[in-house]
């Protein structure tokens, strides 16, 4: 393992580490001074950016075999937490999630075609448990 720190030029000096294999450094995760983390990105453009070449299986959770597993997507009680599907070109494609204040009630959930809910809803379960489809109520 190699940690390094070194301006090159550029002013904006990252946080890198580095995997050696038979004195081959591979650059395994980045922080840039922006808090950006890239595991497998040089440039990452989220708070946590994992990128892979080798494998279809990104990202995995474990709990212990006697606890529940949970992922908890949290967000401002008039926000949307959506979980968004996008190309590689960055256009989302599908998204699922809560709504929010802006387009559905922000106590519906929702799976939509592009980024959000409101009218690009096609299924939407309100939080009386009644389901529309075609429709964003």
């Amino acid at each position: 393992m190699v940690i390094d720190t070194q301006d090159y030029g550029g002013g904006d000096v990252p946080l890198r580490i580095f995997a050696r294999n038979n004195n081959n450094d591979t650059e395994r995760i980045r922080v840039k001074q922006t808090g950006e983390v890239g595991i497998g990105s040089d440039n990452p453009q989220a708070t946590l950016d994992l990128q892979s070449t080798d494998t279809e299986e990104l990202l995995r959770l474990h709990t212990l075999p006697t606890k529940n597993g949970y992922l908890d997507i949290v967000s401002d009680a008039n926000r949307r937490g959506v979980i968004r599907f996008q190309d590689t070109g960055g256009t989302t494609r599908w998204s699922i999630g809560n709504g929010d204040s802006d387009e559905l009630t922000n106590t519906s959930f929702h799976i939509s075609s592009g980024s959000s809910g409101g009218g690009a809803a096609k299924f939407v379960i309100n939080s009386s448990g009644n389901v529309g489809i075609g429709t964003n109520s």
